[in-house]
Parts: structure tokens; C-alpha cells; sequence
């Protein structure tokens, strides 16, 4: 059963794979989204560096489909697929959460995590600045009132 299930996704068309793709992507974002009890913040530049390396790490799993011919012949097709897309999904869930840590930060609240699964509209969370940012015009106030005492 899973072996013809493996079979029909590996025949399916190019959009249909990207779209089940897509889907085990958001799938493991909203499971983030559920089960995400932190309140943690992350700022601009480790946001964009976690969200890359999600990317390649997800990206290299995808190496498993060099040895399809070979799993097809002993029948165990299946692995692969399931490798493939639970790679896809485990990197949906950490980018959820990364996400949710980014609009935190930015916005004060996780609600906009959502943006990140939009294409350009993820810029709104990533360029966002931080709502805790300590600005070079902040500190120059500060260190003013500082010189009145």
C-alpha cells in the first residue's frame, strides 16, 4: 500500500509534488504554531541565518532521491517519500517556530508568523525592526538625561 502510494506521488506531475511539498511545509508550521508554549524573540540577522539553514538542511535531505532506481526495484519506495517529506515538514515546524520567535520580536505578538510562509510578503517579518532595538537616537537620549543628574 505505502510502496503504490510512493509510486503514484514519484509519477505525479511537477506541480503536484511541489504542492504536497508546500502542504507538509505549512503542515509542520501549524503544528508549531499549536504546540509553540515559548515566548522567545529573535532578531533580524539570526531570523535570516536560521531561516537559510533550514533551507539547506532540508535542500541536502533531498539527496535520498539519487538512490530512487534502486528503491524501486526492492520495493521500498516508500522510505524515500517519507524521508522527503518529513524532512520538509520537520523544517516547516523549526521555521514556524523561528518565525513566531521573528514576529515576537517585531510586532510583539506571534500572529504575524504567518507571513512567513508567503512569498514576498515574508519581507514584512524579516526587514521589520525590532519593537526592543536599543537605536543609536535612543541612546543619545539616554545618555543626555543621564549628564543632567
Amino acid at each position: 500500500m505505502l510502496e503504490d502510494i510512493a509510486v503514484r506521488y514519484v509519477n505525479s506531475t511537477e506541480a503536484d509534488m511541489n504542492a504536497i511539498g508546500y502542504g507538509s511545509m505549512i503542515l509542520g508550521a501549524v503544528v508549531a504554531g499549536v504546540v509553540n508554549q515559548s515566548n522567545a524573540q529573535l532578531a533580524r540577522a539570526p531570523y535570516f541565518a536560521y531561516s537559510a539553514l533550514i533551507l539547506l538542511l532540508v535542500s541536502a535531505v533531498q539527496i535520498v532521491w539519487l538512490h530512487s532506481l534502486p528503491a524501486m526495484a526492492g520495493g521500498c519506495l516508500w522510505v524515500l517519500m517519507t524521508l522527503s517529506l518529513g524532512a520538509i515538514a520537520v523544517g516547516g515546524l523549526f521555521y514556524g517556530k523561528i518565525a513566531m520567535a521573528r514576529s515576537r520580536d517585531a510586532y510583539g505578538h506571534g500572529r504575524m508568523a504567518a507571513l512567513a510562509l508567503i512569498p514576498f510578503a515574508n519581507f514584512w517579518l524579516l526587514l521589520a525592526p525590532s519593537k526592543n532595538a536599543i537605536t543609536a537616537r535612543r541612546n543619545s537620549r539616554r545618555h543626555r538625561s543621564c549628564d543632567k543628574a
